[in-house]
């Protein structure tokens, strides 16, 4: 049972981090991870933005979350450490797509269909690891005072050329 609730809870704290409705919210399945004590999570967000979700689910269900962060590459080695040696102690991780698409192919992650993947577009769904819950904006951004627009880069090839 105890795997089960930290499952169905990790699902209902995705939820609440993506801004989609959780699917897991019953009583009885709260009150199992209450007995239980936390839930863990290994991330790379900053801080600030992890207590941005962690907050809202520790509110709505009393359960404490405990989140260690480092660099996506410390996430996981540690975490593909653990689950080596048989003794995961995470039940959440959220860090880069690379790592997780290494500790995808180590066996690591179970596939869930989430319900809420129908909402997002397409293209922002992996098909492994669900929707994802961040994109990159990269931009080009230039001094109009040391460079005049018409000099400007049109895009990341004319970069490339200067």
């Amino acid at each position: 049972m105890r795997r089960k609730w930290r499952f169905l809870l990790a699902v209902m704290f995705m939820g609440s981090f993506v801004g989609q409705k959780a699917f897991s919210q019953d009583a009885k399945l709260i009150e199992a991870a209450k007995k239980d004590g936390k839930v863990v999570i290994y991330g790379s967000l900053e801080s600030d933005i992890a207590d941005a979700a962690t907050k809202p689910f520790q509110k709505k269900t009393g359960i404490e979350v405990e989140y260690w962060r480092a660099s996506a590459t410390k996430v996981m080695d540690r975490a593909l450490s653990e689950y080596r040696a048989g003794k995961p102690l995470f039940d959440i991780i959220l860090t880069n797509d690379n790592p997780m698409q290494i500790m995808l192919k180590q066996g690591i992650f179970a596939k869930y269909d989430s319900p809420s993947a129908k909402e997002f577009p397409k293209d922002a769904v992996d098909p492994n690891l669900g929707p994802r819950y961040r994109n990159v904006i990269i931009g080009i951004l230039y001094n109009k005072n040391a460079i005049k627009p018409a000099d400007a880069p049109k895009s990341l090839e004319d970069l490339v050329k200067s």
